[in-house]
């Protein structure tokens, strides 16, 4: 059911750059790629799940306009530590 209901929300479900190939600037131009691609399926809206420990991504992912949405206060916690670790204010 939830997939009908979201049925225009596109999802970026992982993004990664293989070891040997990190370092390379690539992670920018594959988020743009997947991002373009979910556009032309006719997704009006895109979302993404991530962990702590992808700090790195989660700044990029910040630069590109995703926000932080806690829909239960489950993750109040992660996104505090977030501001403290990108040094920059979350609207959380």
């Amino acid at each position: 059911m939830v997939w009908l209901f979201r049925r225009l929300w596109g999802r970026i479900h992982f993004v990664a750059i293989k070891p040997e190939h990190q370092g390379k600037k690539l992670s920018k131009p594959l988020l743009s790629t997947a991002l373009n691609k979910m556009i032309e399926l006719g997704h009006e809206h895109v979302y993404l799940t991530t962990q702590t420990t992808s700090y790195p991504a989660i700044n990029m992912y910040l630069n590109y306009g995703f926000e932080p949405y806690d829909t239960d206060g489950q993750d109040q916690k992660g996104w505090m530590m977030m501001e403290e670790v990108l040094d920059r204010k979350l609207d959380i």
